[in-house]
């Protein structure tokens, strides 16, 4: 069980698991996935996969219209760190590009 338990706050797992439940049309259960990633509270190294996960929740979470806040606010905690802050810009000029894309979709 621990092993479960350690495993599922790694970033890389949480992508693929998340990717898996998208193809099944569970984004419900991606979501899940990739929001465990930045609850975990115990201070972990930042990884590029880490962005990863948080452009696909971005994505998914604007796909499915579900509020952002909560989740970019973990990502800002978790990327408080100086070498850290370049990341938080990238999520957030995605998740507003992702935005601003369903807006034009919704339009036209």
């Amino acid at each position: 069980i621990m092993a479960h338990f350690n495993s599922r706050f790694k970033p890389g797992q949480a992508i693929g698991k998340a990717t898996e439940y998208i193809k099944l049309d569970k984004k419900h259960l991606a979501l899940k996935e990739l929001k465990d990633v930045f609850k975990n509270k115990s201070k972990k190294s930042w990884t590029e996969d880490h962005e990863k996960a948080m452009f696909l929740l971005v994505e998914t979470s604007i796909s499915m219209r579900k509020n952002l806040r909560d989740d970019l606010q973990s990502y800002r905690y978790f990327t408080r760190d100086v070498q850290t802050r370049p990341t938080l810009m990238n999520v957030l000029n995605y998740a507003v590009g992702e935005a601003e894309e369903q807006i034009n979709k919704a339009e036209n």
